[in-house]
């Protein structure tokens, strides 16, 4: 019996490294839900937990609350910032100075599968009514796309670390506070000519429709003026 069960563990525990795998080549490397693993891997969300608790002891995922668990680089360095090192307003400020870069850069380097993926993201959050979390899910990962588009490791890392920025109960509160039908509707049609830009191969298009979509973030979640 107990060879029946570490046998099952360690089947579990490669179906789950496999999936941890897939998740890698994912422009947000984030994992399916909990309920959803668990269903397609055969197993209880304890025995699920468990095996993600020995992932992350050994550096392969990250797990954060309300966003998901995320497959890690191995050796990555994990930020030990705490949530009060980061201000929304300092956060929007950074954005606004790095991301229309990263929007020029990518409209001169994305390929059409990046491309692809990026409409796919707008698409996904689009078909959302009432999830505000996956619609930020969606988000991380569009502007995350943004930066695999460029196709550089330093680029993808300091996107990677303004988006585990925005994991903060003030930031989420701010943002689900400021989301509403026509704040959805205004950042789809943002996104949207974001990405044409880039298809376009407009760097200056790109970069100022990236301008323009921070300022009107910043405006609706942090009622901060120009």
């Amino acid at each position: 019996m107990v060879s029946e069960r570490s046998e099952r563990s360690s089947a579990l525990l490669r179906a789950l490294e496999t999936e941890v795998d897939r998740a890698m080549v994912r422009p947000s490397r984030r994992l399916p839900p909990e309920r959803q693993l668990s269903e397609s891997l055969g197993c209880t969300r304890g025995e699920l937990r468990r095996l993600m608790t020995h992932l992350e002891r050994e550096g392969r995922i990250t797990r954060h609350v309300g966003r998901g668990t995320f497959a890690a680089v191995r050796g990555e360095v994990v930020s030990t910032q705490t949530d009060s090192d980061f201000s929304p307003a300092a956060l929007m400020t950074t954005c606004l100075l790095f991301e229309p870069e990263v929007a020029a850069v990518a409209a001169m380097s994305a390929t059409q599968a990046d491309i692809r993926e990026l409409r796919r993201c707008i698409e996904r959050a689009a078909t959302l009514e009432d999830s505000w979390e996956e619609l930020e899910h969606w988000d991380i990962s569009l502007h995350r796309g943004f930066a695999v588009a460029t196709h550089n490791p330093d680029i993808i890392a300091m996107v990677d670390a303004l988006n585990s920025a925005r994991n903060t109960p003030l930031w989420r509160q701010l943002k689900s506070e400021g989301t509403t039908p026509a704040t959805r509707l205004r950042v789809h049609q943002e996104h949207t000519e974001i990405v044409d830009a880039i298809s376009r191969r407009d760097r200056s298009g790109a970069a100022a429709a990236m301008a323009r979509h921070i300022k009107s973030i910043r405006r609706a979640a942090l009622r901060l003026d120009d």
